[in-house]
């Protein structure tokens, strides 16, 4: 399952370079969905393990949610980057949502908050 997990992330990695490109370009504020991020909308992420990658405002503005389509998940199929301001550069932190997020043991380590 990590293995899906983290390919996921590689979608990630596109939208945490856009978002961090409008950061800089707006005066240090995060865009709230996708479209502002310059991103495809959330359901053209749709892969054959992934249901939708959304740019949103929980827990904190910029947030990426990647949404899993992986059966054994269930409905606990939900991980977030979520950033932070450090020094006028966004830092990611890679995490299960707090609702719905995939359990600790099924990411890869470095999602493990």
């Amino acid at each position: 399952i990590r293995s899906k997990v983290s390919e996921g992330l590689a979608f990630a990695a596109e939208a945490k370079t856009s978002i961090s490109e409008a950061f800089a370009s707006s005066s240090g504020v995060a865009p709230t969905n996708n479209a502002q991020a310059g991103l495809a909308p959330p359901e053209e992420y749709d892969t054959e393990h992934v249901a939708r990658l959304e740019v949103g405002t929980l827990p904190v503005p910029g947030t990426i949610t990647i949404t899993f389509k992986i059966p054994t998940l269930g409905s606990d199929n939900l991980l977030q980057l979520v950033p932070t301001v450090s020094e006028g550069y966004l830092v990611w932190t890679c995490k299960p949502a707090d609702v719905n997020g995939i359990d600790n043991s099924r990411v890869p380590p470095n999602c493990r908050g």
